[in-house]
């Protein structure tokens, strides 16, 4: 295999990954929105989330994870991820720390590191 044909691979796994990451990372914050959005008393704006999911929706697009197979990724994690941002709001410690962590991944997603 020729180094160019490689390096196309491996390029192509790659915005695969990302764009699954991208994916995962618009259904956290689109479950954190929905459950803001459910719980009014929570004070601030399920905005905020929604555009952040947004954005992660546009990243994984952009690495080429588009239409059906992106609403699927989403869908198929937001239940997950709603369910964790309940532990949250309830103040389970360790559902705080896996968020926390999830959405430090999801930042660094953003900045390309």
């Amino acid at each position: 295999m020729t180094p160019l044909i490689t390096a196309l691979i491996l390029a192509t796994g790659s915005a695969a990954a990302d764009g699954e990451a991208a994916a995962d990372c618009a259904a956290l914050w689109q479950g954190v929105a929905l459950e803001a959005a459910d719980n009014p008393s929570l004070g601030g704006s399920p905005d905020s989330a929604s555009l952040l999911a947004r954005q992660f929706s546009l990243g994984a697009a952009a690495a080429g994870l588009t239409g059906q197979p992106l609403r699927s990724a989403i869908l198929e994690a937001l239940p997950d991820y709603r369910l964790l941002y309940r532990g949250v709001i309830a103040e389970d410690e360790q559902s705080r720390a896996l968020f926390e962590r999830r959405a430090a991944e999801c930042a660094s997603l953003l900045r390309g590191s």
